[in-house]
């Protein structure tokens, strides 16, 4: 469990917290809606590297957001969740030019992924 400060522009005062998840060789982060800021991730330099980053989507909607995930949680795959429904396809075309390996959670509650 990480603690990671929450997205102020979401809910500022919420405690908030991160997981990451290491069994074998594979540790899976999930940031839940943590602020997507570099000092907020400092902690993973002490932590084992993460392969999977579950994203919330807004994170990849910029070229800076993905720059900061790239440079400061440097997964090798990441996963864009929380996405509203219908705009799968929108934040492909924008993800691809920067991580065309990114996949997006395309259907609320389910594992179902899509490239």
């Amino acid at each position: 469990m990480l603690r990671i400060r929450h997205n102020p522009a979401r809910r500022v005062h919420e405690q908030h917290v991160g997981f990451l998840i290491v069994t074998g060789e594979i540790a899976v982060l999930h940031v839940g809606d943590a602020d997507p800021t570099a000092g907020n991730f400092a902690v993973l330099r002490r932590l084992p590297t993460v392969d999977v980053a579950l994203s919330p989507f807004w994170y990849l909607q910029s070229r800076s957001g993905r720059e900061l995930v790239a440079r400061v949680i440097r997964p090798a795959s990441v996963v864009a969740m929380h996405l509203p429904p219908g705009e799968a396809d929108d934040l492909r075309r924008t993800v691809a030019a920067d991580w065309p390996s990114a996949i997006v959670a395309v259907r609320p509650g389910t594992l179902v992924l899509e490239r």
